[in-house]
């Protein structure tokens, strides 16, 4: 981890949030100065280490009114023996169940004791008895009882990864973990790097792996979808291709995956000043693969589906922003008043510009967790919300993520049938409520304005303008 994990640590207000009397010692929690007093205080450091913490910042926050809400931050260490730095995730829940957060941190306590072994710098778990809270240190997860393990060099990685160095005798000659996405009791995925050398022709190669780690069986769910998917893309033709499976681990519950080809969307839209080839690919990319035949047992997300999504992003952003809630409530209700169920095509329904890589061969999706048979218009509507809240996310300027938006949406339409293009702008305004969850969620210091700007053209969208 490094430190441009940490947001800012500018003081919040204390009155940021309306007040919620089953979570008593919320304000607090969303303090990131007073929590950097109070982890400083409360976190153990393993044996022989002293740690002082520098900054503290918030970097996400999931919450359910009224039952719980878990907050991640980034701790900026220095190791007062040696003056290293570092940076460390550690997630604090609140509960409105009396007594659960407590009994998190005993389990914790009694856990593995083999964790001593990991990099971690504190003991797993800490409880915080002046704010009800359970801290949880990376990588320790109440959900995640293997991740520790596969933060280091697990015996049951190695048959599968030097597998895919083709023929010869591969032995490993280094191995590095790092991870690269966490959201605490949710997902975690960390990047393998394994170097080997051919012990006949002593050749050396590298090759990096993705390991992606559940807490249910949802790993072998996505797993059949990647073969599936697999069979069903021999009859395809310039559609989207999808990121190959390596193996899956039954007792890490741990998918492996190959490193997806080519170079992320999200670094092109950010470096590159001619982007509309690049775009009107994804786009005709996309339209390909939302009109396929759905393969064998697919998963469905039907329209209630969706609209249960709605309420609760309707119910969220009146919370979070109360002066915008009849705004959002306006939205909700001509989305749930225009849309219908039709008939269900191959659906990602997590499109980000950092899920789609590019190369010469053409578009590769990664992430394919939610895939399902559903409405295909979801794809498109929440890449273009994610394309036109690219100020917010990377270095881009509102006109060129307009343009971005405009050159997807034209291609797009163009590629799919004429009755499609009625629900889209239906679509998006959903879309829309969803990326502004999405930016409460992140925290950063300007997501008021943010939602407030999502909000806005989701209005405007229900109305029928399009980028």
């Amino acid at each position: 981890m490094t430190a441009d994990l940490l947001t800012d640590e500018s003081p919040r207000d204390a009155h940021g949030f309306p007040a919620d009397p089953t979570l008593a010692h919320l304000d607090a929690a969303i303090d990131p100065t007073l929590m950097r007093q109070v982890l400083q205080e409360h976190l153990r450091p393993l044996p022989g280490a002293s740690y002082r913490i520098l900054q503290c910042g918030l970097v996400r926050i999931r919450y359910r009114p009224a039952v719980r809400c878990f907050l991640q931050y980034a701790l900026r260490l220095i190791e007062t023996g040696t003056g290293r730095e570092s940076t460390r995730w550690v997630t604090g829940a609140l509960y409105a169940d009396t007594g659960r957060a407590k009994r998190i941190w005993r389990r914790a306590r009694a856990g593995d004791s083999r964790w001593a072994a990991t990099f971690a710098p504190f003991e797993p778990a800490c409880f915080i008895p002046g704010l009800e809270m359970v801290i949880q240190v990376f990588p320790y997860d109440c959900r995640f009882p293997s991740l520790p393990a596969m933060m280091h060099r697990p015996v049951s990685l190695e048959v599968p990864c030097l597998g895919q160095f083709g023929s010869g005798e591969w032995r490993v000659e280094g191995w590095t973990v790092d991870p690269v996405g966490y959201r605490a009791q949710l997902s975690v995925v960390l990047r393998h790097t394994v170097q080997a050398r051919d012990a006949m022709t002593g050749i050396l190669g590298s090759k990096r792996f993705y390991v992606k780690l559940y807490a249910d069986e949802r790993g072998v769910n996505t797993l059949q979808t990647l073969h599936a998917l697999g069979e069903h893309s021999r009859s395809r033709n310039g559609s989207l291709g999808m990121v190959r499976p390596v193996a899956y681990l039954d007792d890490m519950r741990a998918l492996i995956l190959e490193e997806a080809p080519g170079v992320s969307l999200e670094t092109i839209l950010n470096t590159c000043d001619d982007i509309t080839p690049v775009l009107r690919d994804v786009a005709r990319a996309l339209a390909g693969f939302n009109q396929e035949d759905l393969p064998p047992a697919s998963r469905s997300w039907s329209l209630i589906d969706q609209l249960t999504v709605l309420e609760k992003s309707r119910v969220l952003l009146g919370w979070a922003c109360p002066r915008l809630q009849s705004d959002v409530d306006a939205v909700a209700r001509r989305v749930v008043a225009g849309l219908e169920e039709v008939e269900a095509r191959p659906t990602h329904r997590d499109l980000k510009i950092d899920h789609l890589f590019v190369d010469a061969d053409g578009i590769t999706a990664i992430d394919l967790d939610s895939f399902a048979g559903a409405d295909p218009l979801l794809d498109p509507a929440l890449l273009l919300a994610r394309l036109m809240t690219m100020p917010g996310w990377l270095s881009s300027t509102g006109e060129r993520a307009r343009e971005a938006a405009t050159v997807f949406a034209r291609e797009y339409v163009d590629c799919v049938p004429v009755g499609w293009r009625r629900r889209l702008p239906l679509h998006y305004a959903g879309a829309l409520l969803d990326v502004a969850v999405n930016s409460f969620h992140m925290q950063r210091p300007q997501w008021r304005d943010e939602v407030a700007a999502l909000v806005r053209h989701a209005g405007e969208a229900v109305r029928g303008s399009m980028p």
